[in-house]
């Protein structure tokens, strides 16, 4: 990234990592650390697959990331249900992840506060 190390307050990545391969996700987070001097927040979904979108091959999620994962690299985590839908919609979706065996999404919201 074009910054200066520890030249932003803080960093956000959301919905970012799954897009990318484990190994350029990695490099990603250690790049926000080189560049951030408070805080990074990172967001990624667990259970959600996704394939392109419209042609665009930049859509599949190619990685999932594990809350423990983050925990590792030193972020605390919360996970939180990633679907938010009205009763009906809700039940249409829990009828379709049961017939094809989907698991529930969810999203993991991961932070680190530097100090350096």
């Amino acid at each position: 990234m074009p910054f200066k190390e520890k030249s932003v307050d803080i960093s956000l990545a959301c919905e970012i990592l799954e897009h990318l391969s484990k190994n350029d996700g990695r490099l990603l987070l250690n790049e926000l650390e080189r560049i951030s001097r408070n805080l990074i927040i990172v967001s990624s979904p667990i259970g959600w697959p996704q394939e392109e979108i419209y042609g665009n091959p930049y859509e599949k999620h190619i990685s999932e990331w594990k809350p423990e994962e983050f925990e590792n690299l030193g972020y605390k985590i919360e996970v939180f249900d990633a679907v938010v839908l009205p009763r009906t919609l809700k039940l249409v979706d829990k009828m379709r992840r049961t017939i094809f065996r989907l698991p529930h999404p969810r999203l993991i919201i991961a932070h680190k506060i530097l100090t350096f």
